[in-house]
């Protein structure tokens, strides 16, 4: 009696291991993406967010993009630079760098 008491809890405790499984691969596989456009043809090869609406994006020809709405529009930035931007980071607002391999340029308030 024992021994099916013990089989029960095992099973049972492998259907909530399932079931949850099957609930955070339903909750991955609902993400769509949505494509976006930028007032730019240079490629961008780094994009950063520190929320859910404010955000960076880093490219080629000194190109720095920044948005306040998540991604729907963006605004041009003034790098002073042509280089190719690899990377872009933000700390806050106010504070963040892009680097092309060569330089690193940080923001300016």
């Amino acid at each position: 009696m024992r021994q099916l008491i013990k089989s029960a809890k095992i099973v049972l405790i492998l259907w909530i291991i399932i079931f949850f499984n099957l609930l955070l691969i339903n909750s991955v596989t609902a993400q769509t993406w949505q494509i976006t456009s930028i007032p730019t043809s240079e490629t961008q090869r780094s994009i950063h967010f520190i929320s859910a609406g404010v955000g960076w994006s880093a490219g080629y020809n000194g190109t720095i993009l920044h948005t306040t709405d998540g991604a729907v529009n963006w605004s041009l930035q003034t790098s002073h630079t042509s280089e190719r931007f690899l990377a872009i980071r933000f700390i806050d607002h106010d504070i963040g760098w892009a680097g092309t391999g060569r330089i690193i340029v940080r923001a300016v308030s």
